[in-house]
């Protein structure tokens, strides 16, 4: 045993000669806390108080120890549980009532009895070296009746030092855990750590798949350390960390997978050209190429050459890298509105790169028309209408938008072309349409222009609205049941419309976090519990659940930027109930009088509120579950009924007591 000397606070009242009485059990001062009670009047006595004190005690051990704990005593025979002591313990590794004593009555007047004691947590009680552990003493009589000279409550407390419990702090491929994804060829290092609360918990440490014992690598040791994998996996593979310590072996694992290096590049373009002379040679824009994990093949089809880097132009197939840049060479048409296309592949992605020749000129389309749109919701795609365009001959060039923060796309009467500012072409009978990102700026206008051929160039005006509207159409965020309890819940995607400013959007739980997801952009955005949105996008609320079963957390959520203009909805997350171990309250009615060495059989009590079988602790007797076969360890589930049986004591007037826990 370790001798540990412990301070005890301590306040007491209604007691003039009794009270607390501190001394040393053979384990240190201290180690011994007694409360000692006198004669109520109604016993003869001249106390006619209720006898009560608080002792506290503060232990910031030196080494690991174990406490263990024996209490003792002697109390009131009339009333059960009148006279009552508890010991609680505020740590970080045990907190609340560790034991109680209390009277056992019996309904004997002024007479004594032993005191009935409970254990309500297992020992013995883990303290760690270094850590702030308050240990809290409560008695009281909780009246002035049946109390006698001779009752006393004692708690004794015995310490041994010991080690830290085996511990896992840490096992990490590139600083990650369970798992961690590295491409072929890539580096890979394990870093681990085995100590507890800054003490050595280990006595072995090892890692399979050919490592060993760590010790024996240098720069680690049994507490931690760092293990670059030389060479790298190539496939994938799990690493597992066995150490030994105080507590027994423990285990943790670790896995690498690994893919193979990206060989698809990223898309790339090329910019079309129109109106080009015949039978001229033309070098395209500049590309580069971006995306790709090992280098691979390129080639130009139709008579085209290609230059890497800036060097000489080919047409034979080479080897590009990622970073390298291409630009093409052609001869266009010896024949006018005429389209000839190359087409530039590298590894699996392949983009052409078109040269049309001018028409023979007076190509003029019949007239056409782009419809002005006024009142434009800000900072939103707006698209003209649809044109089609007729009365021209052959491939006729269209000039890029004069404004190039306007796009436009031809539908070749298959499909529609993609959005860009660029120059294109078209034939005779397919469609034409223009759009632009509008400002935020309250009646803020764009123009452009665009020509077809050799008619007169087309004008397109956008004027955004001139009124700010914040008060958004009406918003659903559908509440989540059956929620796992203690997890981030999030909700599902709703879309704000119906504004044109930039509108504010607050949750009433702090603890509420708001997630936007911008169509235009295609970005996602993690926010407090409070920003602002803007009109088509998308919002969803998270939630950490309750960790109570069939718990309840909600927000209320509120867009709108003035309080006549606000809309709200409130969104709430529902734990499960699955897995509730903790039934309601139940009582069993003690007996007196009973004859001795005899089976005694309580009242029959229905357990209700669990929804999972829930494991049933007993001491010092039997149960039986729906009238069945008496037994001394099972499950019972809701709604089943339950009974106890306990042997009396062969003596007269000698009590005894069973304690039954559920869950």
């Amino acid at each position: 045993m370790a001798v540990v000397n412990i301070s005890w606070n301590t306040s007491q009242s209604g007691v003039s000669s009794g009270g607390w009485v501190i001394s040393d059990n053979g384990n240190g001062a201290g180690t011994r806390l007694r409360f000692n009670l006198e004669r109520s009047s109604n016993c003869g006595g001249s106390n006619s108080s209720t006898q009560s004190g608080t002792a506290t005690a503060t232990i910031i051990p030196g080494p690991n120890y174990d406490m263990s704990v024996a209490l003792a005593g002697r109390g009131e025979a009339q009333d059960p549980g009148f006279e009552a002591i508890t010991l609680s313990v505020s740590g970080p590794e045990i907190s609340g009532v560790i034991y109680t004593a209390a009277a056992a009555g019996g309904n004997q007047g002024c007479g004594t009895a032993p005191v009935t004691i409970t254990q309500n947590q297992p020992g013995p009680f883990y303290l760690p070296a270094g850590t702030t552990n308050t240990l809290t003493v409560n008695f009281t009589t909780r009246d002035s009746l049946y109390h006698d000279e001779s009752c006393f409550y004692q708690v004794d407390l015995s310490f041994v030092a010991v080690d830290p419990p085996t511990n896992i702090q840490y096992f990490r491929a590139n600083d990650d855990s369970p798992s961690t994804t590295i491409t072929r060829g890539d580096p890979c290092t394990l870093t681990y750590e085995t100590l507890w609360n800054g003490q050595t918990s280990a006595y072995t440490a090892s890692i399979d798949q050919g490592i060993g014992d760590v010790t024996l690598i240098p720069g680690c040791t049994i507490d931690s350390g760092t293990i670059p994998l030389v060479p790298a996996p190539t496939t994938d593979i799990t690493y597992r960390l066995s150490i030994t310590g105080s507590t027994g072996p423990l285990t943790q694992d670790v896995s690498i997978i690994v893919e193979a290096p990206d060989d698809e590049p990223d898309q790339f373009t090329f910019a079309s050209i129109i109106n080009a002379e015949l039978s001229q040679e033309y070098e395209s824009d500049e590309i580069t190429i971006s995306g790709l994990a090992v280098c691979q093949d390129a080639f130009a089809t139709n008579g085209a050459t290609f230059s890497i880097n800036g060097g000489a132009y080919s047409s034979t197939t080479r080897t590009v890298c990622d970073g390298d840049t291409i630009r093409l060479k052609m001869v266009s048409s010896a024949t006018n509105a005429t389209l000839k296309t190359t087409v530039m592949t590298v590894g699996a992605t392949s983009a052409p790169w078109n040269i049309t020749t001018k028409s023979l000129g007076n190509n003029v389309p019949n007239p056409f028309e782009f419809i002005d749109v006024i009142d434009a919701p800000i900072l939103s795609y707006v698209e003209s209408n649809t044109v089609t365009i007729t009365g021209i001959t052959g491939d006729t060039s269209v000039t890029a938008p004069s404004n190039t923060e306007f796009e436009s796309r031809i539908n070749d009467g298959i499909s529609w072309g993609a959005w860009s500012n660029g120059a294109k072409s078209m034939f005779n009978g397919q469609q034409i349409q223009l759009r632009v990102f509008t400002s935020d700026i309250l009646g803020d206008a764009k123009t452009t222009t665009i020509t077809v051929g050799d008619g007169a160039a087309e004008e397109w005006s956008v004027t955004n609205v001139t009124v700010a509207d914040d008060n958004p159409d009406f918003f659903d965020f559908l509440d989540k049941i059956n929620q796992p309890a203690d997890s981030l819940v999030e909700s599902e995607y709703v879309t704000i419309t119906g504004i044109n400013v930039p509108t504010n959007i607050v949750c009433s739980n702090p603890l509420a976090e708001i997630i936007i997801f911008d169509p235009i952009s295609g970005a996602t955005t993690l926010y407090g519990p409070s920003t602002t949105v803007i009109n088509n996008q998308q919002v969803k609320i998270r939630l950490r659940s309750s960790p109570d079963p069939g718990g309840e957390v909600n927000t209320n959520v509120t867009i709108g930027n003035s309080v006549l203009t606000s809309l709200s909805d409130i969104w709430r997350v529902f734990t499960t109930t699955a897995g509730d171990i903790i039934p309601n309250a139940f009582y069993f009615v003690d007996k007196t009088d009973q004859p001795p060495s005899t089976y005694i059989s309580s009242n029959t009590v229905l357990i209700s509120g669990i929804t999972s079988p829930s494991p049933i602790a007993i001491t010092n007797g039997e149960f039986r579950i729906n009238g069945g076969s008496w037994i001394t360890s099972s499950n019972i589930n809701n709604g089943e009924t339950l009974q106890l049986r306990i042997l009396t004591a062969p003596t007269l007037s000698t009590p005894k007591t069973m304690s039954i826990t559920i869950g």
